[in-house]
């Protein structure tokens, strides 16, 4: 009996280790300077646009990635080591970069920034961490080089106005498209 008490005590620990590790990446990746660093400038990221969305074995992956833009940055994840204080058993086993996409704007595409575990040493299976990101890219033709990087997360947001609503974002930039409401006429 104690022992089930322990295995579903690890396994909630498990599960608020991954969320504070998901968390942890939303606000990190939100400005893109991380991302960016990571596969634009610490290791350059290309990919073959008329192979995608490309296979698992060719997705972009860094061992570490970094709290800030450099390497001399501590590190925020890094893969074979724990991925949050809340637990002892949550390990990470890879960071890549995957599922890209186009969004239909020249150079521009979307991806999923995957952080997997070692299932080997949960209590239960977890899903991957998945964070989707843009991607800016230049190259002719298909070969296409990363420029930048940043979250979905970090798009959304509140226009400055507060008559303003949020239509949308801007898929090249990222940045929030504000709209004023048309005024009621009665």
């Amino acid at each position: 009996m104690l022992s089930n008490v322990n295995q579903e005590s690890k396994s909630v620990s498990e599960k608020i280790g991954k969320m504070d590790l998901e968390r942890l990446l939303v606000s990190a990746l939100a400005e893109g300077s991380i991302c960016t660093f990571e596969f634009a400038t610490n290791s350059v990221t290309k990919f073959d646009s008329n192979q995608i969305p490309a296979t698992a074995t060719s997705n972009p992956s860094v061992t570490t990635l970094h709290s800030g833009p450099s390497l001399n940055s501590p590190p925020l994840l890094t893969s074979n080591h724990l991925a949050s204080m809340f637990s002892s058993s949550l390990f990470i086993t890879g960071i890549e970069l995957g599922n890209i996409l186009p969004t239909g704007v020249a150079n521009t595409y979307t991806g999923e920034l995957k952080i997997s575990y070692d299932i080997s040493r949960l209590v239960r299976p977890l899903n991957q961490s998945t964070l989707k990101v843009y991607l800016t890219t230049i190259g002719n033709g298909n070969i296409k080089t990363v420029t930048s990087c940043k979250s979905v997360s970090s798009t959304f947001g509140s226009c400055p106005n507060t008559t303003s609503f949020v239509r949308g974002f801007d898929p090249i930039t990222g940045e929030i498209i504000c709209q004023t409401p048309l005024p009621v006429y009665q």
